[in-house]
């Protein structure tokens, strides 16, 4: 059934859904009990291809506020359809969705930060 859901929100769907269906499944993948832990194995290998949107590339940021006060990515991954080609940072029409996570850096550090999925068609 879940398989039979991800088919018909890629191909039917507004792009807007798609970000939100994507944004939704690529955190399921990301965290655990409740929280992405910085120190797990690279996002890239965290997030699986099941995922990723048919025919979409994909950029994923993680973001938190640096003791200054500046935005900073902190970990980055990055999708191309084909599986194959270099992905560039999203063109200006991509869908980008995001929502608010905790981070953990170590049992007991846990600070808030931002997921961001920027999906777009190849």
């Amino acid at each position: 059934m879940y398989g039979g859901t991800v088919v018909d929100v890629v191909s039917s769907s507004s792009d807007r859904e798609v970000g939100d269906q994507t944004l939704e499944r690529v955190w399921e993948d990301m965290e655990t009990d409740g929280a992405y832990n910085v120190s797990s194995k690279p996002l890239n290998k965290t997030i699986e291809n099941e995922s990723i949107p048919a025919g979409f590339n994909m950029v994923v940021q993680v973001e938190t506020v640096a003791s200054d006060g500046r935005k900073v990515v902190i970990k980055e991954a990055r999708y191309a359809a084909d599986r194959d080609s270099a992905v560039e940072g999203p063109p200006d029409g991509a869908t980008t969705t995001e929502r608010p996570i905790s981070i953990r850096y170590a049992p007991g550090n846990v600070t808030t930060g931002r997921l961001r999925v920027s999906a777009w068609e190849a």
